[in-house]
């Protein structure tokens, strides 16, 4: 899986996208965008599958466990933060650290940067929380 079709998986992720929106984002040709809708059709079987539907693609996901661990051994650590991020509807920074095996110091600096990185396309937003006993 290339980073053109790691990308491709995230726009979908989200929300339905057109062809032409896809190309636009990802800097590639509608004939490109095609072929790899193809190829990670072919190479994502039984776990996952991207259909055409009336506003654009959809990505559906069959086997949610396999796709999570063939998207994490293939993606950088940003992907995997921002995959984490978009999955869940909350999520701490102890649980996160232990999820992707990295040190919490280390996990906020890519957050830090992620923020300054996306800042026009995503809100990461970080919320402190004080425990009531």
């Amino acid at each position: 899986m290339n980073e053109r079709q790691m990308n491709l998986i995230q726009l979908l992720l989200h929300q339905n996208q057109t062809g032409p929106e896809l190309a636009k984002k990802l800097t590639a040709s509608k004939r490109t965008i095609l072929r790899d809708i193809h190829a990670l059709n072919d190479e994502l079987i039984l776990i996952a599958q991207i259909t055409a539907v009336q506003d654009g693609y959809s990505l559906s996901i069959s086997n949610e466990e396999r796709f999570n661990q063939i998207f994490k051994t293939t993606a950088t650590d940003a992907e995997l933060i921002l995959f984490e991020l978009a999955t869940r509807d909350f999520v701490t920074l102890d649980d996160l650290s232990d999820i992707l095996f990295l040190s919490k110091p280390m996990l906020t600096e890519k957050i830090t940067l992620l923020k300054q990185n996306y800042t026009k396309r995503l809100k990461i937003i970080s919320k402190k929380i004080t425990a009531i006993f």
